[in-house]
């Protein structure tokens, strides 16, 4: 687990009328507020305090720091070389593998989905 990685790859989506931050690399860690900035807050605190349960072996979904292992799918694509470059230096500056760098993508389009129904939803009130 990389606790700077977490943090890159948050993502903000609304719900009910709150800002909520999540990553893929840490699920059950949300930070959800009425404000974005106090959502982003709420979701570095709790990661801040996740880290150190995990580093100190209390989290009860880790049995031990290192990378969990996780139900993952086998997936091959045939891509342009330049979207699969992009897709490793991205993955590399956010310090994560590939393949979560793509569980973020996907995370991020859900988010954004979300974010526009709402608008929606309330454009027509």
């Amino acid at each position: 687990m990389n606790k700077s990685a977490i943090k890159k790859t948050a993502v903000l989506s609304k719900d009910d009328g709150c800002f909520v931050f999540e990553s893929t690399l840490l699920p059950n860690c949300i930070g959800a507020a009425p404000t974005q900035k106090e959502a982003w807050e709420h979701f570095v605190h709790h990661v801040d305090d996740t880290y150190v349960e995990y580093l100190e072996g209390r989290l009860a979904s880790y049995a031990f720091p290192g990378r969990p292992s996780k139900s993952l799918q086998p997936i091959s694509l045939r891509v342009k070389e330049h979207t699969k470059k992009i897709i490793a230096e991205a993955a590399e500056e956010i310090e994560c593998s590939q393949g979560e760098f793509i569980d973020y993508l996907v995370a991020y389009w859900e988010a954004g989905k979300s974010v526009k129904k709402v608008s929606v939803k309330k454009r027509r009130k």
